[in-house]
């Protein structure tokens, strides 16, 4: 499958589920939050761009009203205090 059909599904997967409503207590995740190193990167010098164009996608349609949830990175022992 071409890429550009690829990033086409996954983007109208996300407008699926920007279209279903929750209420914001019941949404039951809120946040996500990824380490980089061994997560979002492909070695130690490249990063996962595709993984990281679509944590953007998924960032811009984020809301406290539908179940996509807010996502964010760190690095380093900051993510696990």
């Amino acid at each position: 499958m071409r890429k550009d059909h690829m990033d086409a599904l996954r983007t109208a997967e996300l407008a699926e589920w920007v279209s279903l409503p929750v209420e914001r207590e019941s949404k039951k995740i809120k946040l996500v939050v990824s380490d980089i190193e061994g997560c979002l990167n492909l070695n130690e010098h490249t990063y996962d761009r595709e993984a990281l164009s679509w944590m953007k996608a998924a960032n811009q349609l984020a809301r406290q009203d539908n179940p996509i949830p807010s996502i964010t990175v760190c690095s380093g022992p900051a993510c696990f205090c």
